[in-house]
């Protein structure tokens, strides 16, 4: 369903966004500038990060990693 045209979210019961892309079809993939991130203040510096996947079993890989912290600084994209 595209978004374009939506101007009355009310029937819109659930929605998730996020991005840019790690991996795909198994392979890194990071196109942080191309989905429109900002590559020098967004994907090459440390930040905290979530980030879920899909393994080519099924499997299902949920990630979260502290960050802004002196023990804890996060992680570039890379």
């Amino acid at each position: 369903m595209s978004t374009d045209n939506i101007d009355n979210w009310d029937d819109i019961k659930e929605a998730i966004s996020g991005g840019p892309w790690l991996i795909r079809n198994g392979q890194k993939y990071i196109d942080s500038a191309e989905q429109g991130f900002n590559k020098t203040l967004f994907a090459d510096k440390r930040h905290p990060r979530t980030a879920i996947g899909v393994t080519s079993d099924g499997s299902l890989i949920l990630v979260a990693i502290d960050g802004r912290r002196a023990h804890s600084v996060g992680v570039s994209l890379d």
